[in-house]
């Protein structure tokens, strides 16, 4: 003996009436699924296709006022090496001053001036270390230094 509420199947048309329900849904989720696909691929499609026909050929247009000369490859690598010579030897010239190491600085600070003949912080590094720069053109004048201040020539007050 059971006891509670006996189930009753459910007739033949219920059965299919809930079948033909569930179909449905399938069918409307599975149909509203691939249109949802397509309009995701439509739009990555047309934006593929706009980035590549309007956007990318911006990327390779660079807007100047005036046109950049395209430097000499083989010139530019001759100035990139001296301009880091000249950044070692100034800076081995300073560290070589600040450890007291007075000759060694002079020495890297006269291969600045072998390289570039108007370095003005190799000139001033050698007129600090008393050591005097000879001049020859406008570029090898050396740094002017300030008159010491003495008695003769110091500022008056009004």
């Amino acid at each position: 003996m059971t006891r509670g509420i006996q189930s009753i199947p459910p007739t033949r048309p219920q059965v299919f009436k809930t079948m033909k329900e569930d179909v449905s849904t399938v069918i409307g989720e599975t149909l509203a699924g691939i249109v949802l696909v397509g309009l995701i691929g439509f739009g990555v499609v047309a934006a593929w296709e706009g980035y590549f026909s309007e956007i990318r050929p911006l990327a390779r247009v660079v807007p100047t006022f005036t046109p950049t000369p395209i430097p000499d490859p083989e010139r530019a690598k001759v100035e990139g090496r001296r301009t880091r010579q000249i950044i070692d030897y100034l800076g081995a010239a300073n560290a070589f001053r600040a450890a007291g190491k007075r000759e060694w600085a002079i020495d890297r600070y006269r291969e600045v001036l072998a390289i570039d003949p108007g370095n003005l912080d190799a000139r001033a590094g050698l007129r600090d270390l008393g050591v005097i720069v000879p001049t020859g053109s406008i570029l090898n004048t050396p740094v002017p230094t300030p008159l010491p201040i003495e008695p003769t020539n110091t500022p008056t007050k009004r």
